[in-house]
């Protein structure tokens, strides 16, 4: 899929949100206004933060579209603030503002009404987030993320704080503090390890303090991992979404390549004849990279409708029969499909969440396993098979 496509794709979705009322709001700022943004950085004992890099930027309207992965992927942690910053920050940050804490732990952004007003006259998303310089132990000091839509002139977001708790992870376990009450509405964590470059490699939703997941999904990587809590607050005239990041300890995944590695892949459209490529992005072991599939087969280019050049399905073949034990798919709410002779299928399971661990049924015999369904690839980024 072309990145025009998928842009394409964005930008009709995030309009259909507007229409619903869900992602847009008129802005009440005036475009000629300045507008001050401020508010002030505190440690987890309310401590103030001095000399803190503090960073306005602007953020998707809906960060689900990227999988769910924005905030660790584009604006938490010093990563971001690299001279220059990697991919994908580089985009993130390119219309960003950047401000040191005071003393006190204050810090103010101006800006010109316009820049909080989109182009069709809603108030903007735009995100104040921090971190904190890494402990001994660790690679990455604690974050803090804002969300909000600036509907005054004067907008005090209050002290933001960050979430220090002791935290550990190893051999499919991982566990830590319960982020203060006081921190905002809300409850839930979610379990990120990510690449030393901030790319995504597994993610785990987690409604208490200990979670566990199943080791092999982290095959043979290495990088990064952190637990992140999200709550809700309020300041004038709007709310705020915030999300804490712990520390980021170093991670070995310590296992090995699943024995899809490598394997041959191909693309369909619907359940017209498969066409294999050259090269399978789907099965590289590229854990963070998503798939730059070519148009789907049978459709002209230049196709009208930009997302009926997509491919509906990507179909791996493991080289002979196996009864799949583990199937994960990362970036991807698809459909899971198995057979034996690339023609029949049958249903294995659906990938309800942008990682997906699935267990198949017992004695599921199957040669190849495809995964996919009508505009559901554009994120993929792996899919991995165990025996």
């Amino acid at each position: 899929m072309t990145s025009s496509s998928l842009r394409f794709r964005l930008v009709i979705l995030a309009l259909a949100l507007c229409q619903l009322a869900v992602a847009c709001s008129p802005s009440q700022v005036d475009p000629g206004a300045t507008v001050t943004i401020a508010g002030s950085l505190r440690d987890q004992s309310g401590g103030p933060v001095a000399g803190g890099k503090v960073v306005l930027a602007p953020r998707a309207e809906a960060p689900e579209l990227l999988g769910g992965l924005l905030v660790t992927a584009l604006s938490l942690g010093t990563v971001c603030l690299a001279d220059p910053p990697p991919e994908p920050c580089a985009s993130f940050l390119r219309d960003a503002s950047v401000v040191d804490s005071g003393p006190d732990g204050s810090f103010a952004f101006s800006l010109a009404g316009s820049e909080v007003r989109t182009f069709f006259g809603n108030a903007r998303s735009l995100g104040v987030s921090a971190g904190l310089p890494a402990p001994p132990d660790g690679v990455e000091g604690p974050a803090v993320l804002a969300m909000f839509k600036v509907q005054t002139e004067q907008l005090d977001l209050g002290p933001l704080r960050f979430w220090e708790p002791e935290f550990a992870s190893s051999r499919g376990r991982a566990g830590w503090d319960p982020a203060p009450k006081d921190l905002g509405t809300g409850s839930g964590y979610r379990l990120e390890f990510t690449s030393d470059a901030g790319e995504p490699i597994w993610g785990v939703a987690a409604g208490t303090t200990r979670v566990e997941y199943d080791p092999r999904v982290l095959e043979d990587s290495g990088g990064r991992v952190s637990v992140t809590a999200r709550r809700k607050g309020v300041a004038p005239g709007t709310t705020t979404d915030v999300l804490y990041r712990s520390v980021q300890l170093h991670f070995t995944g310590g296992g090995s390549a699943p024995p899809s590695r490598g394997k041959p892949c191909s693309i369909q459209n619907g359940n017209s004849a498969a066409v294999a490529l050259p090269s399978c992005e789907a099965t590289d072991g590229r854990l963070g990279a998503v798939v730059d599939f070519p148009a789907a087969p049978g459709v002209p280019d230049g196709a009208a409708d930009p997302a009926a050049a997509e491919p509906r399905w990507v179909v791996v073949d493991m080289g002979g029969p196996i009864n799949p034990s583990l199937v994960v798919v990362r970036g991807c709410g698809c459909a899971v499909e198995g057979s034996l002779d690339g023609s029949n299928w049958g249903s294995i399971a659906t990938a309800r969440t942008v990682e997906a661990a699935i267990t198949p049924p017992r004695n599921t015999s199957v040669r190849f396993i495809r995964v996919g369904g009508q505009g559901q690839l554009s994120g993929l980024r792996e899919v991995s098979i165990w025996p």
